[in-house]
């Protein structure tokens, strides 16, 4: 992600449960609890907290993409988010 102090990553682990979301966000500056998590059909909106900010989000699910809108004390930003690929299994000797 690009703001104006720097690009970073960001990783988003989403936990459904009917409409509600939760989860994770996992920066350089550490792990973030989603909160206020709602989810409408493919539509979706949650906050996350990094010390004193709070961050909007709002996204839209299309297959394994998601358009994201992100709303933090820097402005505005639009990111797009892959699914990353499943971990293969661990094989037991």
């Amino acid at each position: 992600m690009s703001t104006p102090n720097g690009d970073f990553s960001l990783t988003f682990t989403f936990k459904v449960d009917g409409h509600a979301l939760t989860g994770t966000v996992e920066s350089g500056e550490g792990k973030f609890d989603i909160t206020d998590g709602k989810i409408d059909g493919d539509k979706f909106t949650f906050k996350a907290h990094a010390g004193d900010a709070d961050i909007s989000h709002e996204g839209t699910l299309s297959g394994d993409t998601i358009q994201m809108k992100i709303d933090g004390p820097w402005g505005e930003s639009n990111v797009t988010l892959k699914r990353a690929a499943a971990a293969p299994p661990t094989q037991q000797p």
